[in-house]
């Protein structure tokens, strides 16, 4: 959390803030997924790394659907662009997939799997 809740008054309340927190929480977290994928120095091992896994997953399909977008707008006047942008989701899937011949803890196995198979599934729309 942001800031701590305290428990104290009628449960409604403090129950009521305590959701009005994480809710803020988790939106200055995913804020920060955005900044990161958009940055020049992107790196998308350490943004896995960083990043509670449901945040790197949704930080994988932001990335996806912006260049997936940006892909499509630009199809008519650059025709090598979605081949060009299915490459680029190509080498993301093989980063990922590569992963997974490391040493992983159980927790980060579970987190590497569930992203490739997210992305392959968003890669074959």
């Amino acid at each position: 959390l942001e800031k701590p809740v305290m428990a104290q008054g009628g449960v409604e309340l403090w129950l009521g803030a305590l959701m009005e927190m994480v809710f803020q929480s988790i939106h200055g977290i995913i804020r920060q997924a955005y900044y990161a994928i958009n940055a020049e120095d992107f790196d998308l091992l350490k943004f896995i790394s960083m990043y509670p896994a449901q945040i790197a997953l949704l930080g994988i399909q932001m990335l996806w659907t912006r260049d997936a977008e940006i892909a499509l707008k630009s199809a008519r006047h650059d025709k090598k662009k979605m081949n060009e942008t299915n490459e680029a989701f190509l080498e993301l899937l093989n980063t990922l997939i590569a992963q997974t011949t490391q040493d992983l803890a159980k927790f980060e196995r579970v987190c590497y799997e569930t992203i490739i198979t997210i992305h392959v599934h968003q890669r074959d729309i």
